[in-house]
């Protein structure tokens, strides 16, 4: 008979298919922690929602930054234009011989004993 060692082999490749698969479900069911949080549907569901009202969070942020950085943009032109006009008025003044600007930036106001 040849067919008896085929059958063997397959019988003890069954087995210990089977003794693992067994002290796995073993394993399983006796484990006193269960499941991870992180591997359970609902939690994962629950972690998504978290992320998706972080991220929106986050874009709020974002929004209200650049909305801030525009002020601060039109802020900064209008000081910008104040800063010209005053040089301009500066420049008027010094072209008249009413004041002098010296090298270290001091300003002397020209008596005009008219």
């Amino acid at each position: 008979m040849k067919g008896w060692k085929p059958w063997l082999a397959a019988t003890v490749v069954t087995g210990m298919v089977a003794c693992g698969m067994l002290a796995i479900g073993v394993a399983a069911a006796v484990n006193p922690r269960g499941i991870n949080p992180s591997d359970r549907p609902a939690a994962a569901a629950a972690a998504s929602g978290d992320s998706q009202a972080q991220v929106a969070q986050l874009q709020s942020q974002v929004a209200d930054y650049q909305a801030r950085e525009q002020q601060y943009q039109a802020e900064l032109s209008q000081a910008q234009q104040a800063v010209q006009g005053y040089q301009q008025v500066l420049l008027a003044l010094q072209e008249r011989g009413v004041i002098q600007i010296t090298g270290d930036g001091q300003i002397l106001v020209r008596g005009g004993g008219g």
